[in-house]
């Protein structure tokens, strides 16, 4: 269960990592 558990956080982080990225991308864009 510990290793879901750190497993399903780590997953977690990624994506937020990935929308964080997604939107700083989008937000260059729309400046240019």
């Amino acid at each position: 269960a510990g290793i879901v558990s750190s497993l399903s956080a780590l997953v977690k982080e990624l994506v937020d990592a990935a929308e964080g990225e997604r939107k700083a991308v989008l937000s260059q864009i729309e400046e240019e």
